[in-house]
């Protein structure tokens, strides 16, 4: 099975770091890779629909300003997105299907994930500490127990919040899971050192599969 390219995975990563929890119109979403075919597949697997109409849309002209284009219904099913900044550039068609939003199918995206890295997957949100998800837990080779997070940088507002959070309600080392390794600051790191906690970053750890699933590059036993 092959993969995408490394340019539609890292702009795949970078979009699901942006909008994870929130989602995103379909067109958005088609936009971030050129595999349209891999994208579909993608979407079956990952995405459900929010039931919600877009305001806006991301714009796809070739201008510099990156005003976001306002979604308008200019007639029964029919969907144009104007600009909404100063630019004389024309508006262009939607479909009716590209402007409802998208969003990431938990139990799936963070199952297969879990599946990939070779733990059980719990599925229960961590409520203590709003944004980390807990996974389940990872019993190393040295017999040592890890519980296993995941990360959701939009409600924590920054990973370094997320780390002493977790620190103060967590006795001994565990693993923390980032989508993109721009989180991953050496403040950060220094504050997971201290404690013998690591970081697996998804985007370093994961391939993007051409039917659109996932594929983990080795298990979390090979790293911890």
């Amino acid at each position: 099975m092959g993969f995408i390219s490394d340019k539609d995975s890292g702009h795949l990563w970078d979009f699901l770091d942006s909008i994870f929890r929130y989602g995103a119109p379909l067109c958005d979403w088609q936009g971030e890779v050129s595999d349209l075919e891999f994208f579909n597949r993608f979407c079956g697997k990952f995405l459900e629909r929010s039931g919600e109409r877009a305001i806006f849309v991301k714009c796809r002209t070739e201008c510099d300003l990156g005003c976001p284009r306002r979604v308008i219904l200019h007639s029964y099913g029919n969907f144009i997105a104007t600009c909404s900044g100063t630019s004389s550039e024309l508006p262009y068609k939607l479909t009716k299907k590209g402007v409802q939003v998208y969003g990431v199918n938990y139990g799936a995206f963070l199952g297969r994930i879990c599946d990939g890295l070779g733990i059980s997957y719990d599925g229960g949100i961590f409520d203590k500490v709003t944004g980390i998800y807990f996974l389940g837990e990872h019993l190393a080779v040295t017999g040592q127990n890890f519980p296993v997070f995941f990360y959701l940088d939009f409600r924590c507002g920054n990973l370094l919040k997320g780390i002493r959070d977790i620190n103060l309600l967590v006795d001994g080392a565990y693993i923390l899971v980032i989508l993109v390794h721009e989180k991953l600051t050496i403040r950060a790191q220094e504050l997971l050192k201290r404690r013998g906690s690591i970081c697996i970053v998804l985007s370093e750890e994961f391939n993007f599969r051409s039917d659109g699933d996932l594929e983990a590059k080795r298990l979390l036993s090979d790293i911890v």
